[in-house]
């Protein structure tokens, strides 16, 4: 069992990261293995000093293909952020404490669009495999004045900007398994409040329609009240297939004092005390997350308010287009059928009467 999951989970990371090899599987094997660190970061701090602000960066370059990966940074009003961490901090340090500031809202977001953007402009390939040759031959200064010169062109020649970078060889998997879940949990959480929040709007909105819509009927003088839905599990109508309109069965299903006067009015009480069911037609009809909601006219000004949380069959006097048309032909061969017997009468007559003319 434990080799089972301990290969599913092998199985897994070379998943995550053939993307970044081509489909070359020996060289996944590697970068799982930790072998072949295939990714290069560059982290770094910024001091924009005559402007008052500082932040950090880190970029991900995939080392062989030469592209930009990805990139995250955050700007924020004073040098505060500049405390948080050491230039010599692992990378993961660097991008939790920039994903941290960017989750709590903490920065300037305009000009860290600028600068998300400007990356991407500047991060050719040539330029890419250039830097990464720089770098392997330690000449960081080269490549800290060549990131340098990007932030002065966003923020100006005049800002005083100051950069200190380290850079840092990873795998695409510490890539995959640190930034990429992350983002993914996030983003899904995200949907899930977002549709959380939809759906709690969505039941305010029809609670304010179904409040809307009773107090426009009471205020032209319909009394309603609390009622049930008569079921029909067998010829019945699936509550998901009524419309506004459609005639069904319902029974009052209140104790008020007002119901039961309405109750007797209507003579919808037995001898024995039990309540009648009666047909109402449907004025209201609307699904909601926790089931239906109807307003269901029985009588002039009469009508019942009916919650159903679960999909029954309603017990429904209103005929399908089917049946309307089946309807029709019944009655179109009954027609029919009676011609045929009256041509028939009247053929017959003839005959007989033929015959004893015949006999005389």
């Amino acid at each position: 069992m434990e080799e089972k999951k301990e290969l599913k989970a092998y199985t897994e990371k070379l998943d995550k990261v053939m993307k970044y090899t081509d489909n070359d599987i020996n060289r996944a094997k590697q970068i799982v293995q930790g072998i072949l660190k295939d990714f290069l970061v560059i982290k770094g701090k910024i001091n924009i000093e005559n402007q008052n602000e500082s932040g950090l960066f880190i970029l991900f370059f995939h080392k062989y293909k030469h592209y930009l990966v990805d990139k995250f940074s955050a700007i924020q009003t004073g040098q505060k952020i500049l405390s948080t961490l050491e230039i010599k901090d692992s990378w993961l340090l660097f991008f939790k404490e920039i994903d941290n500031i960017i989750s709590n809202q903490e920065y300037q977001k305009e000009k860290v669009s600028k600068i998300n953007i400007q990356f991407e402009k500047e991060f050719s390939p040539a330029i890419i495999s250039q830097m990464i040759g720089k770098i392997e031959n330690r000449d960081i200064t080269s490549v800290t004045i060549q990131i340098e010169n990007i932030f002065s062109y966003i923020f100006g020649r005049d800002a005083g900007v100051f950069v200190q970078i380290e850079p840092e060889d990873i795998t695409s998997l510490e890539y995959e398994e640190n930034v990429r879940e992350l983002i993914h949990n996030r983003e899904l959480e995200k949907t899930r409040i977002d549709e959380t929040i939809k759906k709690v709007e969505s039941e305010e909105s029809l609670k304010d329609e179904v409040t809307e819509t009773k107090n426009s009927l009471i205020n032209e003088g319909n009394i309603i009240l609390n009622g049930e839905l008569s079921l029909s599990p067998i010829k019945g109508k699936f509550i998901s297939e009524l419309s506004v309109g459609d005639i069904i069965g319902v029974k009052i299903n209140d104790t008020s004092q007002k119901a039961i006067n309405i109750i007797k009015q209507l003579n919808l009480i037995t001898e024995d005390g039990k309540i009648k069911k009666v047909k109402g037609k449907i004025i209201f009809l609307k699904k909601t997350e926790k089931g239906y909601t109807l307003l269901v006219r029985i009588a002039p000004l009469i009508i019942l308010e009916i919650t159903e949380e679960e999909e029954v069959k309603i017990e429904c006097f209103t005929q399908t287009p089917t049946e309307k048309t089946k309807g029709k032909k019944k009655q179109g061969k009954d027609k029919s059928n009676t011609k045929l017997i009256i041509i028939s009468s009247i053929i017959s007559s003839i005959i007989v009467a033929t015959i004893i003319l015949l006999l005389i």
